[in-house]
């Protein structure tokens, strides 16, 4: 997951119509994010240094276990 600051420089970056940069509005998303999560069966997949391929293969993995006909 993500951290406050890390997010706020990534959303620095965004154009200036973009008002995502508040680091109090970033903690809020995160924290609601973080109660999202905490739901019984949510996968959690920390995509963080991660190609979306190989995020895309995690997840894909992961539903090949959980459905079984």
């Amino acid at each position: 997951m993500s951290d406050p600051q890390r997010q706020v420089r990534f959303s620095s970056r965004l154009p200036s119509s973009v008002s995502y940069a508040s680091l109090e509005r970033v903690a809020e998303e995160l924290e609601h994010a973080r109660s999202l999560f905490r739901r019984p069966g949510c996968l959690v997949v920390d995509v963080t240094d991660r190609a979306i391929e190989e995020t895309a293969g995690i997840i894909l993995d992961a539903r090949k276990h959980r459905i079984q006909p």
